[in-house]
């Protein structure tokens, strides 16, 4: 598959992702207290920051350290930031405006980054599985996590953007 398939088939996977629960996440937006954690965190799993609008933690797996952190800035935009062994990367989205962005700042992942972010991936399901409605924070961490552990390595990864269906 050359690159520009590659890229394509991950934009519009990101769409998919990104904007096709769009509705679901914020009508179960919160107005209370951390929402959906898991009584027990999963192993490496540590949130250091819990709100109805904001999560941050780290995520440690082998050797590998994760550290994010997603914020419900508004009721349509939300953004997410991870950092997995130094590389940073960035996601937003805006259900008003109705696209996603998202951007490794070129960014190439090895082995070991590509299995810390599937595990993370799992362990953010699992510690966030519990409502039957995800705060739209949460929605961005999960599916960009999900993302990212599919995402093939040894190729960097730049800006995307996502325009979501025209209303």
């Amino acid at each position: 598959m050359s690159r520009s398939a590659l890229v394509k088939s991950l934009a519009v996977a990101w769409v998919v992702l990104l904007l096709g629960a769009a509705n679901a996440a914020c009508a179960g937006q919160a107005t209370g207290g951390p929402v959906g954690v898991s009584p027990s965190s999963p192993p490496g799993l540590s949130i250091t920051g819990s709100s109805a609008s904001h999560d941050a933690g780290t995520f440690v797996h082998a050797a590998s350290t994760i550290t994010f952190e997603a914020t419900t800035e508004t009721p349509v935009r939300t953004t997410f930031t991870l950092s997995v062994n130094g590389k940073t990367f960035t996601a937003s989205k805006d259900t008003e405006k109705a696209t996603s962005r998202w951007s490794g700042g070129g960014a190439v992942l090895r082995e070991d980054d590509g299995a810390a972010l599937g595990a993370f991936s799992d362990a953010l399901s699992a510690a966030w599985s519990q409502p039957a409605t995800i705060p739209p924070h949460r929605d961005l961490a999960l599916r960009m996590a999900a993302l990212l552990a599919q995402a093939p390595l040894g190729v960097a990864i730049g800006d995307q953007v996502a325009p979501g269906p025209q209303k």
